[in-house]
């Protein structure tokens, strides 16, 4: 190993990102920390190269739209369907789903 070859003796942090989008404050927090950031992108086929990503040690879970309540076999909520409308229209960027980030990030977790 080379003396300057810092991935092999830090710890991996992975950090799930769109694509073409600089998340600087997630970088700065994983190196503030004493780790090494690699950014995985959110693109299709990235399933078939995580284990590429080797070793991992830690994974942060960012930039979140909600989880898939079905992931995890939750209820959606007790509420009427009127009710979870209106939350929706006024809340719209709090329900959204993500269905790709989240099945990466649950293949890494």
């Amino acid at each position: 190993m080379a003396s300057n070859d810092f991935s092999e003796i830090l710890p991996r942090v992975l950090i799930v990102s769109r694509r073409g989008v600089r998340k600087n404050k997630f970088v700065d927090f994983v190196v503030g920390y004493g780790a090494v950031p690699v950014i995985v992108p959110r693109v299709s086929g990235v399933h078939m190269l995580l284990n590429s990503f080797e070793p991992i040690h830690g994974v942060l879970l960012c930039e979140g739209e909600d989880i898939d309540p079905s992931l995890y076999e939750a209820e959606i909520s007790s509420l009427l369907p009127e009710e979870l409308k209106e939350i929706r229209r006024l809340h719209a960027s709090d329900g959204a789903i993500d269905r790709e980030k989240d099945s990466i990030e649950l293949s890494l977790a």
